[in-house]
C-alpha cells in the first residue's frame, strides 16, 4: 500500500507555514526514515532558493488536514491549528 507524509515547514515565532512538503511512496518503492524524509524537504526548500534557516519542521499525519482548509502551528504545543475560513468574493 502507498505511504504518503508531511512536513509543515512555519516560522517559530508566528507559527505560521511558509511551505508543505509530501513525500509519496509507491508500492515497492524505497520507504525513507523520518530523518530522510526531512531531509528531502529542506533539500526542496533549497532548490526552490526559500530561506529555511529560520523555519522549523513539523511531522503532518495525513488525518490532520481537512481538505480546503488553511493551518498555522501553535507553537507551544507543535500542532496545527486549523484557521477560521477567509471569505472571498462580493457579497
Amino acid at each position: 500500500m502507498p505511504s504518503v507524509s508531511r512536513f509543515a515547514f512555519y516560522e517559530p515565532d508566528t507559527g505560521q507555514i511558509r511551505h508543505m512538503h509530501c513525500t509519496l511512496v509507491l508500492v515497492g518503492g524505497y520507504d525513507p526514515t523520518a530523518f530522510e524524509e526531512e531531509a528531502m524537504a529542506h533539500a526542496a526548500l533549497e532548490r526552490r532558493r526559500q530561506p529555511r534557516a529560520n523555519l522549523v519542521a513539523l511531522h503532518v499525519t495525513q488525518d490532520s488536514l481537512k481538505p480546503y482548509s488553511r493551518y498555522r502551528v501553535d507553537v507551544n504545543v507543535k500542532q496545527l491549528v486549523e484557521l477560521p475560513p477567509t471569505v472571498t468574493g462580493k457579497s
